[in-house]
């Protein structure tokens, strides 16, 4: 219910009592009381619409979305800060693993396996300099603009749930207590087989991680209804359509629109540069780990 600006100031000195749902419209140049003049003064703007204080005042300009909108209206907090990009991030790597084996004992020949040694000298450097690895929801409250992170942050990702998914992750994910989310191909394994209080679990699609024949990529070769179908398994198996990713980071705009119609609220692909706010919604870019990967080049990609 829109109420008047009167009705506004009786219910801040408690003279009234107002209906749940009661809002107050106003212009800038039309803020004919004190309590209200003072009240917007100390909204910050920041690109998004911000809670200041107690009584949820809100400032909207263009930059507000309908999703913004309506966590403004169901009393979510919108987090605002002054925005430095010395201290909150802009950007965030997403990086992209598969495979772990130990090279003392165990022999990956594909170039997307990576050593153990290997994969603990990255997770301690992220642990000794101060990084914060994300979850998914963290990661995506930040690209819709919800919350602000720091700008030493990194997501992690691993694809398929193969060779060390299931044993060298989720150890080495305790020792250094560090966040990652698993894009699992849940025809071929089941999700218990994953156990670690830092690993979440999210869609790569029942079974399209195979070749066909439409440029090698069986998700590009079925129709939109196969799509949704195989898409719509897989959240039913994972109880999950907070993200998916793209099996071989292939994709088309049938795959996306397939996507949006599950409801899953980002996606996935390669690309190998950071992700940021500008990113497309459902192809958001990866860094692809290879066996090949250096210290330096990983430090180059995080930073």
């Amino acid at each position: 219910k829109i109420i008047t600006q009167d009705k506004y100031k009786l219910w801040v000195e408690g003279s009234i009592i107002l209906e749940e749902k009661s809002i107050l419209l106003i212009s800038d140049n039309k803020i004919n009381d004190d309590i209200l003049a003072n009240t917007i003064k100390e909204i910050q703007i920041n690109n998004k619409a911000s809670k200041v204080n107690e009584y949820n005042a809100y400032k909207i300009d263009n930059n507000i979305n309908m999703s913004h909108l309506i966590d403004i209206l169901s009393g979510v907090d919108i987090i605002t800060k002054n925005i430095d990009d010395s201290t909150y991030a802009t950007y965030i790597p997403v990086l992209n693993y598969h495979f772990f084996y130990d090279g003392t004992s165990e022999v990956c020949n594909e170039s997307i396996c990576l050593d153990t040694k290997n994969f603990e000298e990255q997770l301690k450097y992220l642990n000794d300099n101060g990084y914060k690895t994300l979850t998914m929801s963290e990661y995506v409250d930040w690209y819709n603009g919800k919350i602000e992170l720091p700008k030493k942050s990194v997501l992690l990702t691993i694809d398929d749930g193969a060779f060390g998914t299931d044993t060298h992750l989720p150890r080495l994910l305790n020792k250094y207590q560090a966040n990652a989310t698993l894009f699992l191909i849940t025809a071929w394994w089941p999700k218990e087989k994953y156990v670690s209080p830092y690993l979440e679990i999210e869609s790569h699609g029942y079974d399209v991680h195979i070749t066909g024949t439409c440029g090698n990529k069986k998700l590009l070769c079925l129709n939109h209804a196969e799509k949704v179908a195989d898409l719509t398994k897989s959240v039913e198996i994972l109880n999950t359509k907070k993200a998916f990713c793209y099996p071989f980071y292939a994709y088309d705009n049938d795959s996306m629109k397939a996507i949006e119609e599950v409801g899953f609220e980002v996606a996935f692909a390669g690309g190998g540069y950071s992700s940021s706010r500008k990113s497309a919604r459902y192809a958001i870019p990866r860094y692809p780990i290879y066996k090949s990967i250096t210290l330096g080049e990983f430090i180059s990609m995080i930073d």
